[in-house]
């Protein structure tokens, strides 16, 4: 299974969000949707408007 966290630099859930991944110790990876334009359209299209959005 792979875990995508799409956050947003000093977003205080999207380090919330990684922190309880970590503890329970589920590898995932992160992208910044303020610098991938594509990231940013594709949690848009899926109807989020907010960071972080864990897939």
């Amino acid at each position: 299974m792979n875990v995508t966290v799409y956050s947003k630099p000093g977003c205080q859930q999207c380090k919330f969000a990684c922190l309880t991944l970590d503890r329970a110790g589920i590898p995932y990876s992160v992208v910044d949707v303020t610098t991938n334009a594509a990231a940013l359209e594709y949690v848009q299209d899926l109807g989020y408007s907010q960071a972080p959005v864990v897939i």
